[in-house]
């Protein structure tokens, strides 16, 4: 059974998170931290389940999510000759889920030890909401906010898909270093709201001791009067272009925040 947020009270409250970077109007429903390595998260207010593994069901990926104390390690490797703009992605996400016209919410996860090719091609980190469920095909609509790691220790916080124009911004030197370094590194957070009332969207990338990095959006596919329900959220790592190399990275928790609701024009008595 699906759940249908245009049916939820409009009690909000307001979340601070970290640096206080989160949006107003937001509660915490769901937390998984991964603890003794389960999927099962440690709040779900609104029973939406334990996270599923997921991936871009595409040969030769060996697509991998395993937990080890407290945090799950996500991997990928994209087969030499994979169609150009086809990613193969591995990842976690809470399914059956039905964010439609009408509807706020936030996704959030921490993310530590990105790994993978200095040529670039590959997304660190990635927040989805999506049509379907925990199989990630390529097919699937979608809104994303990404870590893209470019050639030359260069990468952005990036929208690939999802809005009217693809948005991004580049990760400062120092900020990059700190995430990317091998002994060490830092954890870093992404967040990515999704108002279906406003029809925008909003990116942001959290690291400690750094100005937090902001994008804004317009949504192409999930706009506040038209478009599918959102089925599907969670996180991924994804390769898109960087045959015959494995990436990986380390996730630590994924959270997500529900904020306000108003009625869609089809049910003006929901």
């Amino acid at each position: 059974m699906r759940f249908h947020f245009a049916f939820l009270a409009k009690s909000v409250a307001i979340v601070s998170l970290l640096s206080g970077a989160a949006a107003a109007d937001t509660q915490l429903v769901y937390f998984a931290s991964f603890g003794g390595g389960s999927l099962t998260p440690s709040l779900d207010k609104l029973g939406f389940g334990a996270l599923k593994r997921g991936d871009t069901e595409i040969a030769n990926t060996d697509p991998r999510a395993v937990p080890a104390r407290g945090e799950v390690a996500l991997s990928i490797t994209r087969p030499v000759g994979l169609a150009t703009g086809t990613v193969a992605s591995s990842g976690l996400f809470v399914t059956d889920l039905d964010f439609d016209q009408g509807s706020r919410f936030m996704l959030q996860a921490t993310f530590v030890g990105p790994d993978g090719p200095s040529s670039g091609g590959w997304a660190a980190a990635a927040l989805s909401g999506k049509t379907g469920d925990e199989s990630d095909l390529n097919s699937d609509l979608r809104v994303n906010a990404t870590i893209n790691v470019r050639a030359g220790g260069v990468a952005r916080l990036n929208v690939p898909f999802g809005a009217t124009v693809q948005t991004f911004v580049e990760i400062p030197g120092p900020m990059y270093q700190a995430i990317f370094r091998k002994i060490d590194p830092e954890p870093f957070t992404l967040q990515l709201m999704i108002d279906r009332i406003s029809g925008n969207g909003r990116a942001s990338l959290l690291v400690e001791g750094f100005p937090t990095l902001t994008r804004t959006f317009m949504l192409a596919d999930f706009k506040a009067h038209d478009g599918p329900p959102i089925t599907a959220v969670g996180t991924a790592i994804g390769n898109a272009n960087a045959p015959a190399q494995t990436i990986s990275v380390r996730v630590r928790d994924f959270r997500i925040y529900t904020g306000k609701h108003r009625c869609p024009a089809s049910q003006p008595l929901c």
